[in-house]
């Protein structure tokens, strides 16, 4: 996902600056603090959806608004970017994501 953002993965993220995933049925869906020097935080409630493939969009929509600000936070704002942030971009994401996944229950359904 970074490369979808251009962001270099091994100069924000590592073992010093981890992502923290929490699971937690006190939210509702997922939230993240956005992106953080000192370990970024995101909250996925594992129980909104009856497969884990959804939990992994809600991760996957967080995780690219994680990656989002630190391009908001680069000055390389742009139009595009404050969409993001505002979450624009991640439900898109999210839509694509589930596009692929009911595509692929199709392919796998109809090769049985």
């Amino acid at each position: 996902m970074c490369g979808w953002f251009g962001v270099n993965a091994a100069q924000k993220f590592g073992p010093q600056n981890r992502v923290v995933v929490t699971l937690t049925n006190d939210v509702n869906g997922a939230v993240n603090s956005g992106y953080s020097v000192h370990n970024s935080q995101m909250s996925v409630n594992p129980e909104i959806g009856q497969t884990n493939d959804l939990v992994m969009l809600l991760f996957a929509d967080e995780m690219s608004e994680i990656l989002m600000t630190i391009v908001a936070d680069g000055h390389r704002a742009s139009v595009v970017v404050k969409a993001c942030r505002a979450g624009a971009i991640s439900r898109w994401i999210k839509a694509l994501l589930s596009l692929i996944g009911a595509l692929l229950l199709f392919i796998g359904a109809y090769y049985k």
